[in-house]
């Protein structure tokens, strides 16, 4: 699962793409309708895109995200917050 989220003066947006182990792509845009910062607006896009996996009951994730907060965030609340996944690793670009 790769990440990325975007807060501007005018527009605030999100996007996840996962990949599957055959190369299968499923892309989501996300339009975030409340003012947020850079970090909050790639945590949306974490959240966002743990819970397509979940819809699409994937058990095992590596996300990878531009952000170090947003990765730490869900690093740590991962464990409670993410039951249905039996594995995720998280990897940070910054």
């Amino acid at each position: 699962m790769f990440v990325d989220g975007a807060s501007g003066r005018h527009s605030v947006g999100a996007g996840v793409v996962l990949v599957s182990p055959q190369g299968t792509r499923i892309e989501q845009a996300i339009e975030i309708l409340f003012p947020v910062t850079n970090n909050q607006a790639e945590y949306e896009a974490m959240v966002a895109g743990l819970r397509l996996a979940k819809e699409l009951a994937i058990r095992d994730i590596q996300a990878f995200t531009d952000s170090m907060v947003a990765a730490s965030q869900i690093r740590e609340s991962s464990k409670f917050e993410i039951p249905f996944c039996s594995n995720i690793w998280l990897r940070s670009k910054a």
